[in-house]
């Protein structure tokens, strides 16, 4: 119940993000699945009765996955997230250069790696959402556009990357670079295969990790033996790797003409949300 492929967390979780995103992904049987459970010698198990209700649980963690944990905006927002904060830490690093008073009180304690449990436990949503709105504001045009994009749900753009065109991605940082953005803060790659979510998995090294059935005679079973529907997607990775850039890059700009051969040669990387090497390509 503590740590397992159906522990109470991860039930919990699915609940919720289904409920607060508004989809019917993570919705499953949470009352049958808990009137199978039965406690056993090193952890719980489900009634062979149950099977279908757990399978339905199984199936609901993916599709939560592939929809919602794993989709291209979500984590186009938390790479804006994690580079508004960043440049806000870069700022209060280098004060002279920037702004003489950028004093985010509440953040400094995470900017000089010295925070405790209160500091943590006080730093909501609301207090982030303060600083952002203020930062709207700045002087420094890098925070005050990181902050106007994830205030006003301005996500990057996205394209799948694999480990061939991989090479292609310095070619396009720079594109972006001489585009007038800055790299650092306005590109990113993200392996959502590494984000905190384990798809199923029954042949993991950690014993835990088994759903076990009961069957009539008192024997276990694993789910992925008697369920077809699980050993289709036992193991299977969910995800992909991306790289993240501004939307505008993507955009016809008629009013800055001078800039428009690099959209276009940027452009020419991109194909069907995938990245491609346009001599390649050809």
């Amino acid at each position: 119940m503590i740590s397992s492929q159906v522990d109470a967390d991860r039930m919990d979780y699915l609940q919720r993000d289904s409920y607060y995103t508004g989809t019917n992904y993570g919705k499953f049987d949470l009352d049958r699945v808990l009137h199978v459970m039965r406690p056993v010698q090193g952890g719980i198990a489900f009634e062979i009765s149950g099977m279908h209700a757990v399978e339905d649980y199984i199936i609901s963690r993916l599709q939560m996955y592939l929809q919602i944990y794993f989709h291209p905006v979500s984590r186009a927002m938390e790479v804006i997230l994690d580079h508004l904060l960043m440049r806000a830490k870069y700022i209060y690093e280098h004060p002279n250069d920037f702004e003489p008073e950028f004093t985010p009180h509440m953040l400094m304690p995470f900017f000089n790696h010295k925070f405790s449990l209160d500091d943590y436990l006080a730093l909501d949503d609301g207090v982030l959402t303060t600083y952002f709105n203020h930062w709207t504001h700045s002087r420094d045009d890098i925070l005050s556009d990181l902050a106007r994009r994830f205030l006003y749900r301005r996500p990057f753009k996205s394209a799948i990357y694999d480990q061939h065109s991989a090479a292609c991605l310095p070619q396009l940082r720079n594109l972006i670079q001489t585009a007038g953005f800055n790299s650092d803060y306005y590109t990113a790659v993200n392996d959502s295969f590494k984000l905190p979510y384990d798809t199923y998995n029954p042949q993991d090294s950690n014993p835990q990790t088994q759903i076990e059935l009961v069957q009539p005679n008192g024997e276990f079973v694993e789910l992925s033996q008697v369920s077809t529907l699980v050993a289709s997607v036992s193991g299977r990775e969910a995800g992909d790797q991306r790289f993240f850039f501004p939307k505008e890059m993507l955009e016809k700009h008629q009013d800055i003409e001078v800039f428009e051969p690099i959209y276009e040669r940027f452009q020419g990387y991109i194909k069907n949300n995938h990245i491609v090497n346009p001599k390649e390509d050809n």
